[in-house]
């Protein structure tokens, strides 16, 4: 082959290469272009691709609505969704007595300072369900509601109350399943948080907000309601420190709004209750603070007096107990340092005198009536009031046992344990080592036999209302070693009865006591029995079984009205039933 020729075959063979270097390289793109889509874009739809109308998006397609996570209660718009469900006018129209009334406020106005502030939410059952869907609960949820079958006053026909709210809820979409629990069980498990919705309620113990605000709501409550809300709190223990009762009441103003906007749980009733008797028996009464003194009460012709309520007491030391059928026993066996006039809220002397206060209120002194002795004819002293009261106080207390442990009413009073170690410990002087512990008492002294000296950590015009109730019975503390600060059945105190046989499950019969110091009880034996039927308990009363009842119920209340042999006492309702909403569910 020539030069030439291969010269040319050179360049065509260059130039076809070129070619192909050039098809197979990526085309620059120009700088204006816009990107190109990362896929695709489909081919225009035929009509025979239509969707067919097996293709619709189904329901179950519809994704959830979002449902908060946790125990619904936590939630304060859920709290206040049931609050306007609750038709409470029918609760109250249905199932109450003639004297009961539709609650607005948690306390009864006959209390002072009860009824300041806004009104509870009225009853809106739309308005309910679009507040629970707002809230993320447009389907409801389930929830377990507890109650125990024992009546009270505030809750007269338990069972029948609870369907009836069961039913609303239910018109919420809340689905509750009723959980009826022994009552002991349901009071511990009240007191320690651990019921989600829950039926309960509470009786004046003295004529006081305190005993109700404080108690329920206060620093010293229980777990009952879950977490405790901090601007409730601090208005109420401003409040309990004010003597003038006009500014007391712009706090509870205060405080009864707060808690409307949290809604701890739901004021249903002021119950109307009764007790009743055999016509023939002197002295019978019905106490507003449902404290009956047997006592002075007598039975012609009858050396026993037999008393049928509700249920049986739980335990005879009343220290660690909250239940009325167990104070109502407590109270015939011991003396509080003050107690309240038969049938009264008014605080009398009792075992001691009624106490003096300095002008801030911090410190009651109490003098003791000369002459008392418990039953077992020991004296009662100042050391004994000291250690009925430290044995409560102190939680690290050798002698801090008694039936659950929980001592409910010692916060509800004072508003905290004492949970470090005291200053001074000794049978003269109980002393915090200062106030930061968080409680009202500071000290208690033993000044001498018959004298004793509360100091408190700040002002509190109900000390008097307060030292009357029958928790702060006076033990002996002789006694209280003794039984290792568990005297539950073995109870030794000075009031007119002592225990002579506990039958459980039967009955518990009283003796008078010999070495009572005041007017002796007019009947020698006193009998409690229970039965939490209120038709058993009345069947019992006519057949001359029974000398007197509790809590009769309210369709029979014109029937006994018109029995010549019975006689009816109506009690003034200082009492709450409420629905209980916890947001802090224990385990």
């Amino acid at each position: 082959m020539s030069h030439s020729r291969k010269l040319w075959a050179v360049i065509s063979l260059l130039a076809v290469v070129a070619m192909i270097s050039a098809a197979c390289a990526p085309a620059a793109a120009p700088a204006t272009q816009a990107p190109a889509p990362a896929t695709q874009a489909p081919a225009p739809a035929k009509p025979t691709d239509a969707p067919k109308p097996t293709d619709a998006p189904k329901p179950t397609d519809v994704p959830a609505p979002v449902v908060p996570p946790g125990n619904p209660l936590q939630y304060e718009a859920v709290r206040q969704a049931i609050a306007m469900g609750i038709d409470k006018q029918a609760i109250v129209d249905k199932f109450y007595p003639t004297g009961s009334s539709v609650a607005d406020f948690f306390t009864p106005c006959a209390i002072p300072g009860g009824c300041e502030g806004d009104p509870w939410y009225k009853y809106d059952l739309e308005g309910a369900k679009k507040a629970l869907a707002d809230a993320g609960y447009p389907n409801g949820f389930d929830i377990k509601l507890a109650y125990r079958d024992v009546v009270r006053g505030y809750l007269p026909q338990v069972s029948k109350v609870a369907e009836e709210i069961q039913a609303q809820l239910k018109k919420l979409g809340i689905n509750a399943t009723i959980d009826v629990q022994e009552s002991g069980t349901f009071l511990d498990n009240a007191s320690n948080g651990k019921l989600e919705i829950f039926l309960l309620g509470w009786g004046a113990d003295y004529p006081d907000q305190t005993n109700f605000l404080d108690a329920h709501f206060g620093k010293g409550a229980n777990d009952s309601f879950g977490k405790k809300f901090d601007d409730i709190t601090s208005v109420l223990i401003k409040a309990a420190s004010l003597a003038d009762q006009a500014e007391r009441n712009k706090l509870y103003a205060e405080a009864n709004t707060l808690i409307k906007k949290h809604v701890p749980m739901i004021p249903v009733a002021h119950g109307g209750s009764a007790t009743v008797f055999g016509a023939d028996v002197t002295g019978a009464h019905a106490s507003p603070l449902g404290n009956e003194a047997f006592k002075v009460m007598e039975a012609p012709g009858k050396d026993v007096f037999v008393w049928v309520q509700n249920a049986e007491p739980l335990s005879l030391y009343c220290a660690d107990e909250t239940d009325g059928e167990s104070l109502r026993a407590c109270e015939q066996i011991f003396d509080p340092l003050l107690s309240y006039k038969i049938g009264s809220t008014e605080v009398e002397a009792n075992i001691a005198e009624l106490p003096t206060a300095n002008a801030d209120l911090t410190e009651w002194t109490v003098k003791l009536q000369e002459g008392v002795k418990f039953s077992d004819g020991t004296p009662l002293t100042a050391k004994d009031v000291l250690a009925s009261y430290a044995v409560q106080w102190d939680k690290n207390n050798a002698l801090h046992k008694g039936n659950t442990g929980n001592f409910d009413y010692w916060t509800y009073l004072f508003t905290a344990f004492l949970e470090v170690p005291p200053a001074t410990a000794t049978d003269t002087k109980y002393e915090a080592p200062n106030c930061d512990y968080g409680g009202l008492m500071k000290s208690i002294e033993a000044v001498d036999d018959t004298t004793v000296k509360f100091t408190l950590c700040a002002p509190d015009p109900a000390f008097p209302s307060k030292i009357a109730f029958s928790s702060l019975g006076i033990q002996s503390a002789a006694h209280l070693e003794k039984t290792g600060g568990a005297p539950l059945e073995d109870a030794l105190g000075s009031g007119p009865y002592l225990v002579k046989e506990w039958v459980r499950g039967d009955s518990l019969t009283l003796e008078a006591n010999p070495n009572y110091w005041g007017e002796p009880a007019k009947m020698k034996t006193l009998v409690f029995k229970w039965n939490s039927e209120a038709a058993a308990r009345l069947t019992s009363l006519k057949s001359g079984e029974a000398t007197g009842i509790d809590n009769p119920d309210p369709n029979d209340f014109e029937a006994i009205k018109g029995d010549s042999t019975l006689t009816l006492y109506p009690r003034v309702a200082l009492n709450i039933m409420y629905i209980g909403l916890n947001n802090d569910v224990k385990p």
